[in-house]
């Protein structure tokens, strides 16, 4: 829970500080940075707002008693609705940053598998706990 945090202050933190530093300046840096890291540390950012978000639905879905099936055919839904208002999957080549926004929830359901537990499995105690506190 604390690297979520800390990630939802410094990504932001340090996207602000590299535009307000790199604007006076000229050179390959600049240009990567307004050409690539800007723009891809931006769109991780609303990744991981998406990841907290599915975190209070999947709690609330656990509090519900829902099944991993129902809970996962929520997560589907929930991504295929924000990938059809965004234009549907054209808009993923159409802009290619948007793949940004998918990392920080692909980082987020990997995790689970690689410590050998479902996703749809309910979290940990401690992090329900930290839930239910609302320490987000």
């Amino acid at each position: 829970m604390l690297y979520r945090q800390l990630q939802t202050i410094l990504v932001p933190a340090v996207l602000i500080g590299g535009y307000i530093f790199f604007s006076s300046r000229e050179g390959v840096i600049a240009d990567a940075w307004d050409g690539f890291v800007g723009p891809f540390l931006f769109t991780y950012w609303v990744g991981l707002g998406f990841v907290i978000t599915w975190e209070v639905v999947r709690q609330s879905l656990h509090a519900d008693k829902a099944s991993p099936k129902t809970i996962a055919l929520t997560g589907i839904a929930g991504a295929v609705f924000m990938l059809m208002m965004l234009g549907g999957p054209a808009v993923l080549f159409d802009d290619p940053w948007l793949f940004g926004v998918a990392i920080a929830p692909g980082i987020e359901l990997a995790m689970p598998w690689l410590r050998g537990r479902s996703v749809a499995e309910e979290p940990p105690a401690n992090e329900a706990r930290d839930l239910e506190a609302g320490d987000l």
